[in-house]
């Protein structure tokens, strides 16, 4: 497989000949199968060369493959930091060591070597618990990893006999989390315990009813993202993919099996080529407890996945429905991957800077006449809201100031802070203008949408008025007179470009 990556044959040659020849040349096949583009497989296989050439010079009297070890590989880390071999140059350490994982990895997965996981010392009520949940209920190993996490600390502070468990330490060692934890892990850890003391409860090593000592989280409305979109920001979501690309048409495809079906981030992870049934029109997921349940495909979901199979799904001996687009074309690895899909669709669809508007009644946004004072007011706490909502969240982090500062104007006539000129953010500034364009050639319960003209000129008298960045309407100004904006519209060049 050395040919799909090298033309020199004195190249091929000198890997072949080397200690790890066979090793390397099976690397060099999976790197390929992965899909992995020849500049890339070609530095990881130099990477996997240079591992061997360093442990072959240490120890020269075993196999490679007995050699390739973790403890091989924490030498050669320490290696790189003050490696001067001339053959070997290289310029970020951690691309080297990454490349010797991705080597490692292929040859525990041919069954050439053994790479033992760390031993396991959990305590023995903790691997009794997992492997009850395991076989009973038919919970995930992801889902008992995260219990794992807080039932270990529930034992390592009460300890492990559970006839020393009461009402009064259960709740003190909830509480305690509930207040130094966020509240997600804390309802996780709330949910561990809970579900640990059911499964003492079903093996008699506690009293029963103690399950109910675990206190509820109090939760208050809008403290968090909302349950779910109005409809017409689930179709500007749909719409924001772009059918032309290959990721397009896998972001769509995905958005309606979760729009259209109902499906969850991690069925849409274990879908597989053989669960769809072209025949009835139907999808097998296997849900919650591992129980398998089929749901029926509309004919838009059906034709999305259809154009996904045709033209989006790279080549891989992978039998999951949804791949990466990205080598290595693989699965993905766990529902954030789609949560992540789904966070950058509301990012490009232009969605998360009003979430705040769950907090303004129906009767005041479909309003067709004006609004009242006190109306008025209310919408006005929606930046506000939106914010506070979303700052819990990572992944929004920087998107944050956008929330908050997208209805302040130049003049400093805006809210909800009355920033002025600079003081705004720029990437709240470049939102201002495609919202108010997007805000005036849609139709609104008040008003009819302008066409393209109607809405520049408006947007060029309020300029004049000091509400919007002159310099950042002029770019895209010129952006809407091209033909790729005109011919396919402002939300698919913008989806193409991302």
């Amino acid at each position: 497989m050395f040919s799909e990556l090298f033309k020199s044959r004195a190249r091929m040659q000198i890997l072949r000949d080397g200690p790890g020849g066979l090793l390397l040349e099976g690397f060099a096949q999976c790197l390929s199968e992965a899909g992995y583009a020849t500049i890339t497989a070609r530095k990881h296989l130099r990477a996997a060369e240079h591992f061997i050439h360093f442990i072959n010079w240490n120890d020269r009297h075993s196999a490679p493959e007995r050699k390739l070890n973790k403890q091989s590989l924490a030498r050669f880390e320490r290696h790189l930091s003050r490696c001067q071999c001339q053959q070997y140059s290289h310029a970020s350490p951690q691309k080297v060591v990454h490349g010797v994982h991705l080597f490692l990895s292929h040859l525990r997965d041919a069954g050439i070597i053994n790479l033992p996981w760390a031993p396991n010392h959990d305590p023995a009520l903790l691997s009794a618990f997992c492997q009850w949940m395991h076989q009973q209920r038919g919970i995930s190993d992801v889902t008992l990893s995260t219990y794992s996490i807080y039932i270990r600390e529930l034992l390592r502070r009460i300890g492990d006999q559970p006839s020393r468990f009461n009402t009064r330490r259960l709740r003190e060692f909830v509480l305690e989390k509930s207040r130094s934890w966020r509240r997600g892990a804390a309802k996780n850890c709330t949910t561990a315990v809970r579900m640990f003391l059911r499964f003492l409860i079903a093996e008699g090593q506690c009293a029963v009813g103690l399950d109910a000592a675990i206190p509820t989280l109090a939760h208050w409305r809008l403290a968090s993202l909302p349950r779910y979109l109005p409809p017409e920001d689930v179709e500007r979501l749909i719409a924001s993919c772009d059918p032309a690309s290959a990721v397009g048409r896998r972001d769509r495809a995905i958005l309606l099996l979760l729009a259209r079906v109902g499906l969850r981030a991690g069925d849409i992870v274990r879908v597989r080529l053989s669960d769809v049934d072209w025949k009835t029109a139907s999808i097998q997921v296997c849900g919650k407890g591992r129980r398998h349940t089929r749901l029926p495909l509309t004919r838009e979901v059906g034709q999305a996945i259809v154009a996904y199979l045709k033209k989006g799904r790279p080549r891989t001996h992978a039998d999951a429905l949804f791949i990466r687009c990205r080598a290595p074309f693989c699965a993905f690895k766990g529902s954030a991957a789609i949560s992540d899909l789904v966070d950058k669709a509301l990012r490009r669809a232009g969605i998360v800077h009003d979430i705040g508007k769950v907090a303004v009644p129906d009767s005041i946004l479909l309003k067709p006449a004006k609004l009242t004072r006190t109306e008025r007011l209310i919408l006005r706490r929606h930046p506000v809201v939106g914010e506070r909502i979303c700052a819990p969240l990572k992944s929004f982090q920087l998107v944050l100031p956008i929330i908050r500062h997208h209805h302040e104007k130049m003049n400093g006539s805006g809210y909800p802070d009355g920033l002025k000129g600079e003081q705004i953010p720029l990437t709240a500034r470049v939102l201002q203008i495609v919202d108010v364009y997007d805000a005036l050639t849609t139709e609104r319960p008040y008003k009819r949408p302008l066409s393209v003209e109607e809405a520049l000129r408006m947007m060029r008298s309020e300029i004049r008025k000091g509400w919007w960045d002159e310099r950042i309407f002029n770019a895209f100004e010129r952006m809407m007179s091209t033909e790729e904006v005109r011919h396919r519209g402002l939300a698919k060049a913008a989806a193409a470009a991302d």
